[in-house]
Protein backbone atom coordinates (compact mmCIF):
# COMPACT_ATOMS: atom_id res chain seq x y z
CA UNK A 1 0.00 0.00 0.00
CA UNK A 2 1.27 3.45 -0.85
CA UNK A 3 0.65 6.58 1.22
CA UNK A 4 1.22 10.19 0.27
CA UNK A 5 3.08 12.34 2.81
CA UNK A 6 4.22 15.96 2.82
CA UNK A 7 7.79 16.98 3.57
CA UNK A 8 9.35 20.36 4.01
CA UNK A 9 11.96 21.28 1.41
CA UNK A 10 14.65 20.86 4.07
CA UNK A 11 13.46 17.35 4.99
CA UNK A 12 13.29 16.35 1.32
CA UNK A 13 16.81 17.64 0.63
CA UNK A 14 18.22 15.84 3.68
CA UNK A 15 16.65 12.54 2.69
CA UNK A 16 17.74 13.03 -0.91
CA UNK A 17 21.33 13.69 0.23
CA UNK A 18 21.63 10.25 1.88
CA UNK A 19 19.70 8.36 -0.81
CA UNK A 20 21.90 6.03 -2.84
CA UNK A 21 21.43 5.03 -6.45
CA UNK A 22 18.79 2.32 -6.68
CA UNK A 23 17.26 3.18 -3.28
CA UNK A 24 13.75 4.47 -2.92
CA UNK A 25 12.84 7.24 -0.51
CA UNK A 26 10.97 4.58 1.50
CA UNK A 27 14.18 2.52 1.74
CA UNK A 28 16.07 5.54 3.08
CA UNK A 29 13.42 6.38 5.66
CA UNK A 30 13.22 2.77 6.88
CA UNK A 31 17.03 2.63 7.10
CA UNK A 32 17.20 5.88 9.09
CA UNK A 33 14.36 4.97 11.45
CA UNK A 34 15.90 1.55 12.05
CA UNK A 35 18.92 3.28 13.57
CA UNK A 36 16.76 4.88 16.27
CA UNK A 37 15.38 1.74 17.87
CA UNK A 38 14.79 2.19 21.56
CA UNK A 39 16.92 0.13 23.90
CA UNK A 40 15.97 -0.89 27.40
CA UNK A 41 17.64 1.15 30.13
CA UNK A 42 19.18 -2.08 31.45
CA UNK A 43 21.43 -2.13 28.35
CA UNK A 44 23.25 0.90 29.78
CA UNK A 45 23.69 -0.24 33.38
CA UNK A 46 27.32 -0.18 34.44
CA UNK A 47 28.49 1.69 31.32
CA UNK A 48 29.44 4.90 33.13
CA UNK A 49 32.18 5.31 35.69
CA UNK A 50 31.63 7.31 38.82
Amino acid sequence: MTKVISLSNEAYERIKSVKRSGESFSDVIIKLIGKTKKKPLSDFLGKWSG
